[in-house]
């Protein structure tokens, strides 16, 4: 009986040092870490008419070596599409995350 209340009194005594050690670690690991840039919007823009372009040049090669060219367009007006709204969802994202974090290192 003695033994489990020393062991319980040790245990007591030891577990806020290693939790406080290890919180002031993890801070120093976030600030140790390199800040991410965001992409601008700009990049975003660019990346898309990259993007489209490809399925462009990908539309005109599979009409050159293919005779059936039924739902090529709506595929590939598809893929662009669905590029463009994924895009929009990442930018607007990474915006709010960005608050979010501003918001949360100014509280702390």
């Amino acid at each position: 009986m003695a033994k489990k209340k020393a062991l319980r009194e040790r245990k007591e005594t030891q577990s806020p040092a290693p939790a406080a050690e290890q919180t002031e670690k993890e801070e120093t690991q976030r600030e140790s870490l390199p800040k991410e840039r965001s992409v601008t919007l700009k990049e975003y823009l660019l990346l898309n008419l990259l993007f489209d372009i490809f399925c462009l040049v990908q539309l005109v090669l599979v009409r050159l070596f293919l005779a059936e060219t039924r739902g090529l367009y709506f595929f590939f007006i598809m893929l662009m599409i669905g590029f463009l709204i994924v895009s929009i969802f990442d930018y607007l994202y990474e915006k709010l995350q960005a608050r979010e974090l501003k918001e949360h290192s100014s509280i702390s």
